[in-house]
């Protein structure tokens, strides 16, 4: 697709797990529509991490 924007993962210890949050950086003004795709295929993926990672206990 051509993009460069980065993606960082911090995850931070609490009572209950661990807290993950994910920052994508990067996009240029003329890139709203892949700014706006990608909103849509992290919120899938995040949601599908979390019931694959529910699952190891």
């Amino acid at each position: 697709m051509g993009m460069k924007s980065v993606v960082a993962w911090t995850p931070t210890l609490t009572k209950g797990g661990t807290h993950v949050r994910m920052e994508q950086s990067g996009f240029r003004s003329e890139e709203d529509a892949n700014y706006k795709g990608a909103g849509h295929g992290w919120q899938k993926f995040t949601g599908d991490l979390e019931r694959v990672v529910g699952g190891l206990d």
